[in-house]
């Protein structure tokens, strides 16, 4: 007779949707990075809600965590996925990232409301640096890869 193995719980999986939003060209560029609650700089994102796609789900993470409105959208930067532990189990969240630039003006400010306690612009390498997660920089080093030229 074979032991019984013990029943693993059900893992439960999550979508969410965020952004990495950029400001201005060449030397003047600039990138939004937030500090979350659990004081680790990240990227703006947030679970999609009924009747969202993903790209509409990022917009409204950004402007409802950074404040962040009337953005141009650059398409897709592909999903990351990570694992963490809940309560009742563990989870597997897919994140899908998208591209986007802000207007000139705009002015990101933190929500916390929404769990965020600092923001701003900061240059690529800034933000590199802030970066608490190793999947966030990977993001940020392929949407400045995909940012238009300077002409």
């Amino acid at each position: 007779m074979t032991p019984k193995q013990p029943q693993r719980p059900a893992l439960t999986r999550l979508r969410s949707a965020g952004g990495v939003v950029a400001r201005g060209r060449g030397d003047d560029l600039r990138v939004a990075v937030m500090r979350s609650h659990y004081d680790t700089w990240v990227l703006p994102k947030g679970g999609i809600e009924v009747g969202e796609d993903p790209e509409q789900a990022a917009r409204r993470e950004i402007a409802e965590e950074i404040g962040l409105t009337g953005l141009q959208s650059l398409g897709p930067l592909g999903w990351t996925e990570h694992e963490f532990d809940l309560p009742e189990g563990r989870c597997r969240k897919r994140v899908d990232w998208f591209l986007f630039t802000a207007p000139p003006g705009a002015v990101p400010t933190a929500d916390p409301a929404h769990n965020v306690l600092d923001c701003g612009w900061f240059t690529p390498r800034q933000a590199l640096s802030l970066l608490s997660h190793p999947n966030h920089r990977r993001l940020l080093r392929r949407a400045l890869s995909r940012l238009p030229p300077i002409r």
